[in-house]
């Protein structure tokens, strides 16, 4: 992982560079009772002779003053919004063709229709839960989903019908970037995050970027950034650059779908 900061006009943005390992699970789950664990920086300024400016770039709206960011997908034939989230790894969206109990602390936007690419997974759901105290489970579906400009064909997404959710703003789901090990399903697999398809489909190298922006005192939302797929997002940035290691935290909770403890 590595830290850079950018200076694009009068917006400061600050940036992370995400690298996939493909040979290492990792567990990110921010609930996780374990030590805390301090992570050193240290500086790099030979990246950018490696990373290049990214050609899949996905804009990035900043909610309740820069707590949260959304981006735009298109799933099947419909635009949705939905929150990026770093920490875990499923593709989840409220859908219209099922009924929900969830309990909800933000406005949900635009519901799911099924397109004419859905595939439904029968006897199989999902369960995924965050740090936060949020948990969310459904049925698994899959469709079309296209992410900055970059498409993956049968995508597995899952559909809540309970959990839930305390949000800012107006959105349809939340899509997860992290490690493929978050997120449960029944039958004891793990769904593959959108990332993880696009590079193992060599559609980007991998890794991806974040650039955030920091939105003008008092408010609450605007423009957030850039996240870019492949390379880095289209702002100057200082050459210098803070890494740091990604590390296997143990101890993660017993699943409560499949009864494992994940590692």
């Amino acid at each position: 992982m590595y830290l850079f900061r950018a200076i694009n006009g009068l917006s400061t943005f600050w940036g992370i560079l995400f690298q996939a390992q493909h040979s290492t699970a990792v567990a990110e789950n921010a609930s996780t009772q374990a030590e805390t664990v301090v992570l050193p920086l240290n500086r790099h300024s030979t990246i950018t002779s490696r990373v290049h400016t990214s050609h899949h770039t996905s804009s990035l709206t900043s909610l309740d003053a820069g707590v949260a960011f959304s981006t735009s997908i298109k799933v099947g034939n419909q635009t949705l919004s939905v929150f990026i989230d770093t920490g875990s790894s499923s593709l989840w969206l409220v859908s219209s063709t099922i009924q929900r109990n969830l309990t909800s602390g933000c406005n949900l936007g635009e519901t799911y229709t099924p397109s004419l690419t859905f595939t439904h997974f029968p006897n199989i759901t999902f369960y995924d839960h965050y740090g936060s105290g949020e948990e969310v489970t459904g049925i698994l579906d899959s469709d079309t989903v296209t992410l900055a400009g970059l498409t993956v064909q049968k995508q597995e997404i899952g559909l809540p019908e309970s959990g839930s959710l305390v949000a800012p703003g107006q959105i349809s789901g939340l899509m997860g970037l992290a490690y493929p090990v978050n997120n449960i399903r029944s039958d004891g697999g793990t769904t593959t995050p959108i990332f993880t398809n696009m590079y193992e489909e060599k559609l980007v190298p991998a890794l991806f970027s974040l650039a955030i922006e920091r939105l003008p005192f008092n408010t609450s939302e605007g423009p957030g950034g850039y996240l870019a797929l492949g390379g880095l997002p289209p702002v100057k940035h200082s050459p210098v650059w803070a890494t740091a290691d990604i590390v296997t935290l143990p101890g993660s909770p017993v699943n409560a779908t499949t009864g494992k403890t994940v590692n």
